[in-house]
């Protein structure tokens, strides 16, 4: 079985929420696009699948995926939100350009210690700037 697929399955038992279809084409949406979809490209996506559901429906079921930790928004300072359901230490760089993002590996684990009295980490988003290739090229430096 689809290791997305358990993971969902697990969170939702744990979290007494029912696992249903369009819960399951949202998740699988996000974890199978690598190139950290936005709402519109979720909902494009599960529709070809789902032909009745509502962008009402993806908006609830990211934000309950959110809040059971299985996707994150990658940056709330683009236009549009971005997801990802890749939960292993990584980091992102953002071209400033065109706006596509990268996985970037992290060879070591990040190490940040927190003041139990300001609170608990959970999750570390990294992020670089900068300017990809294919927008670089497109640059005339003067």
């Amino acid at each position: 079985m689809n290791e997305y697929i358990e993971k969902l399955k697990n969170a939702c038992r744990k979290n007494s929420l029912r696992y249903t279809i369009q819960r399951e084409k949202v998740f699988l949406a996000v974890a199978n696009n690598k190139t950290h979809p936005d709402v519109r490209a979720v909902y494009d996506t599960v529709k070809k699948d789902l032909k009745d559901i509502s962008m009402d429906t993806i908006y609830r079921n990211l934000q309950t995926l959110e809040d059971l930790n299985l996707i994150f928004r990658v940056d709330n300072q683009i236009p549009m939100v971005r997801f990802d359901a890749e939960m292993k230490e990584h980091a992102h760089f953002i071209c400033s350009k065109c706006g596509n993002i990268w996985d970037i590996p992290i060879k070591d684990n990040i190490q940040i210690q927190i003041d139990k009295k300001i609170g608990q980490i959970q999750n570390i988003n990294v992020q670089i700037r900068g300017i990809c290739q294919k927008c670089a090229g497109k640059i005339k430096f003067q």
